[in-house]
């Protein structure tokens, strides 16, 4: 009986796949039929008169997208097929103007992704995303803070696989302008991630940025940053950090957007005793990092005593982190984007190790009659691991790599549809590492109020 029902569910969205792609090509000759002309005003302020009450204002949004997916768990051997349907509504709840600089605002946020696959339904899945983010801005001081809660299943950057991340955040910002050039910057960042798979390692990290910027002219912003930072990692050793930071940010006009922070980390690695006793009853490990006692029962009446200590040394280290990012027009409709960035984050799957992720993504979109745009990019990254033991060893290292193609059209101010192919793929120098092929076709359309 199951079999039957995943063979009726496979042949539905199978069809549905195919009637996408049908209504797809409507959507766009309709948007050809559409060009040059103006959208209905009327149904927008309409639309707009409904969804403003007293001073909020909310802004409802609904996406469908059909996608065909060789590899679903984005593994080397046994790779598995499906076509999965993705719901996406959501919706904001804003006071003020977000989009206005030094406006006071008030924004909620909410998104859930409903996944259903045609013949894996053991990976159906409901993400949940939900956003507080708000500005008060006052003659020459700024506060703003934004709060932030995901419960998603996505694959995380050591283990290809699917899983399910919870993630917490909460920052707080100020800016104090001193003079009519220079502002000072302090914030505050708490992150903590969870995997309900115990396997897999929590991690939380606290973080303090401290900025003096300078407008050397209309153009043309630089920064001096420090940063304070400590990271603990569920079962692992305690990490401080701190970061020296020069930035940039340059802006010509609608034609170059740049922006770059570059610098150096220095990272100090707790060390850690790790005591084992064993008696007649009971297996008992104490460590100092953790503060915790496991306790395990032993099934044997008669267990010999014996005690063990293991050491692992601390050390520090120094490495670049930079994150570049720039946006070229050069004449209308065309936009060139190039983004690179390094940076350490711990494993949740190689206990006692981090990785450097470096990377670089690059993309450009070409916009025509201004209601369709032809897009095309690929990213290269590499995870490099490093043991926060001197008594470890490590040598992991991962490449991934992706290639894309997409087009879309502007049906209405509010509605647009869309469709992309995809390959990404990566390969390891050890064995367990990360190596796969994937492949996607996805059409989506998304509607915003």
């Amino acid at each position: 009986m199951r079999q039957g029902h995943v063979r009726v569910i496979h042949f539905r969205l199978k069809r549905s796949f195919l009637w996408c792609i049908a209504v797809w090509g409507l959507l766009f000759l309709n948007g050809v039929s559409l060009r040059g002309q103006e959208t209905d005003s009327g149904s927008t302020e309409l639309a707009s008169e409904w969804l403003h009450w007293k001073m909020f204002d909310l802004h409802p949004r609904a996406a469908l997208s059909q996608t065909y997916d060789d590899n679903i768990t984005l593994r080397q051997t046994n790779a598995l097929k499906d076509f999965i349907t993705s719901i996406a509504p959501g919706f904001s709840l804003s006071m003020g103007d977000a989009a206005a600089a030094e406006s006071k605002f008030l924004l909620l946020d909410y998104g859930a992704n409903l996944q259903y696959f045609a013949d894996h339904e053991e990976f159906n899945s409901i993400d949940n995303t939900v956003k507080l983010n708000g500005l008060l801005p006052f003659s020459k001081l700024t506060l703003g803070a934004n709060i932030g809660y995901a419960d998603v299943f996505s694959s995380v950057v050591d283990l290809a696989e699917r899983v399910e991340q919870r993630i917490y955040n909460v920052g707080l910002n100020s800016r104090y302008e001193a003079t009519a050039k220079t502002s000072v910057e302090v914030n505050g960042n708490f992150r903590r991630t969870d995997y309900p798979d115990s396997t897999l390692i929590g991690s939380q990290e606290l973080s303090n940025d401290n900025w003096i910027n300078n407008q050397v002219s209309a153009k043309i912003n630089l920064g001096l940053g420090l940063t304070f930072g400590t990271l603990d990692v569920d079962q692992g050793v305690s990490q401080f950090y701190e970061r020296v930071l020069l930035r940039a940010i340059y802006s010509l006009t609608y034609k170059l957007d740049f922006n770059a922070s570059v610098g150096v980390e220095f990272r100090q690695y707790q060390s850690s005793d790790t005591k084992i006793v064993v008696s007649a009853e009971q297996i008992t490990v104490t460590t100092n990092v953790s503060g915790t006692n496991i306790v395990l029962t032993t099934n044997s009446t008669f267990v010999p005593i014996a005690t063990n200590t293991v050491h692992q040394s601390g050390f520090s280290s120094a490495s670049p982190v930079f994150n570049v990012g720039a946006v070229y027009r050069p004449w209308e409709g065309t936009t060139f984007s190039l983004n690179a960035s390094r940076h350490e984050e711990s494993s949740p799957t190689e206990s006692g190790y981090n990785y450097v992720t470096m990377g670089i993504s690059a993309n450009v979109r070409q916009r025509f009659w201004d209601r369709y745009a032809v897009s095309f990019g690929g990213s290269y990254e590499n995870s490099s691991y490093t043991a926060v033991s001197m008594d470890q060893k490590s040598g992991r290292s991962d490449n991934y790599y992706s290639i894309k193609l997409g087009v879309d059209a502007l049906i209405t101010q509010r509605w647009t549809v869309g469709a992309f192919v995809q390959h990404r793929g990566s390969d390891s120098n050890v064995e367990g590492g990360n190596i796969y092929d994937d492949n996607l076709v996805v059409l989506q359309t998304i509607y915003s109020f």
